[in-house]
């Protein structure tokens, strides 16, 4: 019925994100914040935490 992922929460104004074990139905489809990038530059923000940061938070801004 459900699996279990890690869920991230990002503020922007405070910049601060946490995470939290969370049970996702297996029917839900989850979006991935990077499936839009080249897979070279998917690997470049994955390996630098605060590059990936600095990604997210420039998307949520548009």
């Amino acid at each position: 019925m459900f699996e279990q992922c890690v869920g991230l929460a990002w503020c922007s104004g405070c910049r601060i994100y946490s995470g939290a074990m969370v049970h996702v139905p297996r029917t839900r489809v989850l979006v991935d914040a990077l499936g839009s990038l080249s897979e070279d530059e998917a690997v470049r923000l994955r390996r630098s935490e605060v590059k990936l940061v600095a990604h997210l938070d420039h998307q949520d801004r548009r």
